[in-house]
């Protein structure tokens, strides 16, 4: 992100050292696998080999249902044409307005980013399988947890 853009799609009078507090004061996970590969092939990581946790969702959102929340953007990406946000691009689970997001295109999933504010204290009962990758390749199962299903991976 670059300051002068994202200067351009704040709102609710926010600086961008704002949205950077906002940013680092939460924990992000991608939602799709597609979300996953786009961001593993961007220019700034796709040359690079990358860890790659696979959290159990349903474990994750058990356990801090109360503070989950969603986001309909990549609130980290001011790249070509950058979406507003501000104080209300982070809802709470419960109050998302998942119907209203379900009216993009297809190829637009509603839910961009699924994020836990603060921190996941409890990291290691949520994760499936890690990974060490490289753009779309796996290089290497680093760990699978007895529980991961075959299909349960990046």
């Amino acid at each position: 992100m670059s300051d002068n853009a994202l200067v351009k799609c704040l709102d609710d009078g926010l600086t961008p050292a704002d949205w950077y507090a906002i940013l680092n004061g939460r924990v992000f996970f991608w939602p799709t696998r597609a979300r996953l590969s786009t961001l593993l092939n961007a220019d700034t990581y796709r040359n690079d080999p990358q860890t790659v946790l696979t959290i159990d969702t349903r474990s994750l959102v058990d356990a801090y249902a109360d503070k989950i929340q969603l986001s309909p953007i990549n609130s980290g990406s001011t790249i070509m044409n950058p979406a507003r946000r501000g104080k209300l691009t982070f809802a709470h689970i419960a109050d998302f307005p998942l119907e209203d997001k379900r009216k993009r295109p297809r190829s637009d999933p509603p839910v961009a980013e699924v994020v836990v504010p603060d921190r996941v204290t409890s990291m290691t009962d949520h994760v499936l399988t890690v990974h060490r990758m490289r753009g779309d390749t796996i290089l290497q199962e680093i760990w699978r947890n007895p529980r991961a299903s075959a299909d349960d991976g990046p």
